[in-house]
């Protein structure tokens, strides 16, 4: 610490054989640990494919995850899924004048039905848009 040598002084006479053997094994598997570690944290950073939830939980040893939903893989997913483009029409046929799914049926009738519904719950739980009663959508101007 403060820049001077230091020494060791051994009360008993130092066994080379049993350190070497007791410790090089553990300095070994250490090492191997450390290693093993670092790749699952570069694993963890470059890749984009799986959840991020789902690999931190595993790092720590959890088994049987469910995608989170939240990170940024679970995202790009989502908007994968749902598609960024099919979101923009539903908000800028609702920016217009609120509609029932049906009426967004009929003026997106190349998506189905289901792709509509799951887009409209998507954005609802973004805050995008906002349910008028049971059947009406209209767009959230908060």
């Amino acid at each position: 610490m403060d820049g001077a040598l230091s020494s060791i002084k051994f009360l008993k006479p130092r066994d080379e054989r049993a350190i070497n053997a007791a410790y090089w094994k553990l300095f070994e598997h250490i090492q191997k640990n450390k290693i093993q570690k670092w790749e699952e944290i570069k694993f963890f950073i470059e890749n984009n494919d799986y959840c991020k939830m789902k690999l931190i939980l595993a790092y720590f040893g959890e088994k049987n995850t469910k995608n989170c939903g939240q990170c940024s893989v679970c995202e790009k997913n989502k908007q994968s899924i749902f598609g960024k483009n099919i979101s923009q029409q539903i908000i800028n046929l609702l920016a217009k004048k609120p509609s029932t799914i049906e009426d967004l049926s009929v003026q997106l009738n190349y998506h189905s039905k289901n792709n509509i519904l799951e887009n409209l719950i998507f954005l609802l739980d973004a805050g995008k848009i906002k349910m008028l009663n049971f059947r009406t959508y209209a767009l959230n101007h908060e």
